[in-house]
């Protein structure tokens, strides 16, 4: 495995860690501003924003798959291109 894919795995999950206490901040910020101007009708977009969870998890576990796979095609496309550099000196 080349190091580039390593680094570029670290650099987003140092970058992604931000979104541990980021996003939560975020939404209750929203919401109260949300509240101030709209009352109790901004709590709509808060439940849907929470129902929405399940298929966004959904699709990061299907997106993680993909991928997963994907990388795993280009380190074989590499490994034979590799071999047929190697091959031709």
């Amino acid at each position: 495995m080349f190091p580039f894919c390593s680094t570029n795995r670290i650099g987003n999950t140092v970058s992604s860690l931000y979104m541990i206490y980021g996003s939560p901040l975020e939404i209750i910020v929203c919401v109260s501003f949300l509240y101030s101007l709209l009352g109790p009708s901004a709590f709509a977009g808060l439940i849907i924003l929470i129902l929405a969870m399940p298929a966004n998890h959904f699709l990061s576990k299907r997106s993680y798959a993909i991928q997963k796979v994907l990388l795993a095609a280009r380190d074989k496309r590499l490994g034979i291109m590799n071999e047929l550099i190697g091959a031709i000196k």
